[in-house]
Parts: C-alpha cells; structure tokens; sequence
C-alpha cells in the first residue's frame, strides 16, 4: 500500500471540526502520516519567499518518494505543494471543510491562487454537496463527497434505540411536570457566527421561554461578549458556561439535556460549512434547531430530524414548539439516532 502524507496546520488533539475529522480519519486509516505544520509558519510563509523556497525544498526532501500529499488547508498549505508539484513534487490532493474554502477565495489574490492549485490537484474533497457544486463551478473540478462522520467516541456511544417513541429514554422525561425545566445545549468555539446571542436574546424575549436553562459548551474569542449579554438580559439563573469539557462529560451534558440549538448565521468571517456536532446531538437522540444554509442543511434533515429556521421569528416559533411537545422531540431525536449511522466512520470514508 503506498504511504501518505497528512499536511495540516491543525493537530489531530484539537477538538475543532478539522482536527476531528483528520483524527477520526487516522483511525480508519493508520497508514496515513501526519505531519503538522505550525501557524509560525503561515506567517512566514505569507511574509517571506525565503521561507517559502526553504518549506518547499524541505518538504520536497521529505517526501520525494511517497505518493500522495493530503492537504487540509488549501492556503497556506496547498500553496507549498502545488509549488512542488511545478517541479515534479508528488501528487497532492485537496480537503476542504467548508470555511476554509470561503476565507480562500475571499479576494482576488486568492481566488486566483486557490483556482492554480486546485486545477494540478489529484483529487479534491468536500464535505457536502452543496460545496462540491460551489468548488466545481469555481474550478472546474469535480470534488469528491466525503461528509464528515461521527467521531469513535460518540460511535461507541449511541443512544439506546427506542422501541416506540413512547417509550422515555434512561435520561429524558417524556412528560415533564410544569416546573421541569427544559434544557437546550449548544456546543462550538465561542465565535459570532455561531449564534449563540440569538438564542440569548430569544430566551429573555418573554415569558414562554422563562423555564428553559441554556448550557453553552466550548471557548473562544466570543466569551466575554456573550457573559456581558447573559447580565444585561439578566439571564445569569438561566445559562451555564461549561467551557471545554472531556468527551465522558460531553456525553452526560447531552443526555441531561432535551434540545440541540445552534442557528448558525454568516458572517465576513465565519460560516458553518456543515456542522460535525449537529451528528453529535442526533447520536444522543436530541432534536436539532439550526439554520437553513447550505451544508447545514445536509447535517439536519428539516422535518425529520430537527428543523431549519430562517429567521429569528421562525427561532422562536420552532422553538416554542419544541418547549409543548415533547412527543415531537422524542420522534425527531428518534429518527437523528437512526439516521446517524450513515455516518459512522468506517461507512464514510469507504469511499476514500
């Protein structure tokens, strides 16, 4: 079996959705070697030519005699391989998630950059439809459809499968009395497109939504903004910040809770390009609330597993919905654990 090389700028440990999907990727395939290029480097590569000449020699010297290169981050990785391969460097091929490919071709520079390097690609991989159609108007490539699976720990621990939607999970009340509080989760990096503020500002926004309690899981640059709208709407009795949590306590908070919400919007900076804990939350046989964009759309099926909103009227529609028919949850977690399978890792990346 010939060697590949995994080039990425992040590392396998993180808990990010690039990081899961090459770590459960690894797995399938322990052939595969990664090799992890730092984010000094971006800068230098960005800044000097130097730099880039000395990387592209270096990785030349590496991995003369492999076969194929598998590039995570088209720009700046895919910008050394593609160089190599103007000199007889080895094969490459290209994975894209979604945002990375937007922030690629953000500006003229890069679109022509991103095209060059995508066209002497072997292969290119998306992960959903909606970007295979985006990346193959824009380059002329026909991407291959890899989605992004479920990662080994939450494959080894599905939900158990109802035999009637009546029948109430080991952690879920069907039938809740009035002062049970229901609980939403949403877990992400803290950043703004994430749209944890929606449902901040949803929550304090009457009285139908008085007897939720809000668990927001993850970090990131968006902390701080989001704790100060939690004390102006003085919500401090009603959300929990969690942080990072272990993937054990992952686990607990998503059986502890009865609703996955995460209405994602799009920024200058960020858009969701499919959704890997969208998959998280259906294996745990929660209903799902989420945007309707494209690649999210393919994560949650509208009407079957959880529903897409448009707007912040329809958020608050769907979601008082949830909140007075818990039998509608249980069905639609229901169907997310069964439809989940599809995604497990050894079905998803037996196309690779």
């Amino acid at each position: 079996m010939p060697n590949i090389f995994l080039l990425t700028m992040e590392s396998p440990d993180f808990n990010g959705g690039i990081g899961q999907y090459i770590r459960s990727l690894v797995a399938m395939r322990p052939d595969i070697k990664v090799i992890i290029i730092t984010k000094s480097s971006y800068r230098q590569i960005i800044s000097s030519i130097n730099f880039l000449i000395s990387a592209t020699v270096t990785l030349h010297r590496q991995t003369i005699n492999q076969t194929t290169l598998q590039v995570h981050h088209i720009l700046p990785v895919g910008t050394v391989v593609w160089f190599l391969s103007l000199f007889g460097g080895p094969k490459y091929e290209i994975f894209l998630h979604g945002l990375d490919f937007y922030l690629a071709t953000s500006n003229f520079k890069k679109r022509l950059l991103t095209k060059m390097i995508l066209k002497r690609a072997t292969r290119v991989v998306v992960n959903s439809n909606a970007l295979a159609l985006t990346v193959e108007s824009f380059s002329g490539k026909t991407p291959l459809v890899i989605y992004p699976p479920l990662t080994e720990f939450f494959s080894n621990h599905l939900a158990p499968q109802l035999s009637s939607i009546l029948e109430p999970g080991p952690d879920h009340n069907l039938s809740p009395s009035p002062n049970t509080q229901i609980q939403l989760i949403t877990v992400s990096r803290l950043v703004a497109h994430k749209g944890h503020d929606r449902v901040l500002k949803l929550i304090a926004s009457g009285e139908m939504f008085s007897n939720l309690h809000y668990h927001i899981v993850g970090e990131g640059p968006n902390e701080e903004n989001l704790k100060n709208i939690v004390q102006e709407l003085q919500l401090n009795n009603q959300v929990t910040f969690h942080g990072t949590v272990s993937n054990e306590d992952l686990l607990t908070l998503y059986r502890q809770s009865d609703i996955f919400i995460m209405p994602t919007i799009v920024t200058p900076t960020g858009r969701e390009g499919f959704g890997m804990v969208y998959l998280e939350a259906a294996s745990q046989a929660l209903p799902v609330i989420a945007s309707n964009l494209s690649g999210v759309n393919e994560a949650v099926s509208d009407n079957q597993t959880g529903r897409l909103i448009n707007s912040d009227a329809e958020l608050s529609l769907v979601l008082a919905e949830f909140i007075e028919n818990p039998t509608l949850r249980m069905a639609l977690g229901q169907a997310g654990r069964q439809r989940v399978l599809d995604f497990l890792p050894a079905r998803v990346f037996a196309k690779l």
